[in-house]
């Protein structure tokens, strides 16, 4: 079930989210943007439905969502709902996919095993503990603050299965160290204050950064610099991927971007 309500009064919408609990609907999808901070109903957030799969936007929360919400549901998303503070949850749960862009989101405490995509944004949140989500293979992070490189670190140390990472505009990010044997994507985006990337990735195959002059330093102990310059720019880059052989013969895409300016292998513009 979709609703995308602007104007209607709230008792009538609770009621037709009522009607789809009971008819035991396994796909809810709430849009209320624009809207007067719309308070979602609890009967949607018992974990006493049939709901599979929950997408609410622009919705007016409590500051934590009760841990009996991820009892059956495998996929949630949320988009700029209101008044969410914290997101604290442990197995048992068969969560899946968690998508959350914040407003107010400041804590975010994981404890699943089932949890496969997680993809984070907000420039509010402040801790992000995901130690114990050892099936990750998604992680993709949007202007936290959160993601330093101790951070960084840590979340490469315990998520062993990770095969695709994405940092987009985390700007408290200044060395990126990332080692990982399983690892396959990367792309690094718009992460102002980096001034290196360390990668010792065995298996990545594809590689995308756009941002500033950083190092880039390999596993195999290769260097190099990007400059603004857009001329020098285009020559120094290709000349870093000649510097990452052997490396570099095990990676099928790279794409080192200026601004919209797509230099050397890749030819699509990276996006989440």
């Amino acid at each position: 079930m979709a609703l995308s309500c602007y104007d209607l009064p709230s008792d009538r919408i609770n009621q037709w989210i009522q009607q789809a609990i009971n008819s035991n609907v396994q796909i809810l999808t709430l849009n209320f943007g624009h809207c007067n901070k719309y308070t979602v109903p609890q009967c949607v957030l018992t974990g006493k439905t049939s709901l599979k799969k929950l997408s609410l936007t622009d919705i007016k929360l409590s500051d934590h969502l009760p841990n009996n919400l991820f009892t059956n549901l495998e996929d949630l998303n949320l988009f700029w709902c209101y008044g969410l503070k914290v997101i604290d949850i442990s197995d048992p749960t068969k969560l899946k996919k968690l998508v959350v862009m914040a407003r107010n989101l400041e804590y975010v405490h994981i404890e699943a095993l089932s949890l496969i995509e997680l993809l984070l944004g907000g420039k509010t949140i402040k801790t992000v503990d995901i130690r114990h989500c050892k099936n990750l293979r998604l992680i993709t992070i949007y202007r936290a603050a959160v993601v330093k490189t101790c951070w960084l670190d840590e979340v490469m140390s315990y998520c062993t299965s990770l095969e695709t990472l994405n940092l987009n505009a985390c700007q408290s990010l200044d060395v990126a160290k990332i080692s990982s044997t399983s690892l396959k994507s990367l792309k690094i985006l718009y992460c102002y204050s980096l001034d290196a990337i360390e990668l010792n990735c065995p298996n990545l195959s594809e590689f995308t950064y756009c941002g500033v002059i950083v190092d880039l330093l390999s596993n195999v102990s290769a260097s190099a610099s990007f400059s603004k310059d857009e001329t020098s720019y285009e020559d120094e880059s290709s000349a870093a991927v000649d510097q990452l052989d052997p490396f570099s013969k095990k990676l099928s895409k790279i794409c080192f971007r200026k601004e919209n300016v797509v230099i050397d292998q890749c030819e699509n513009s990276p996006n989440f």
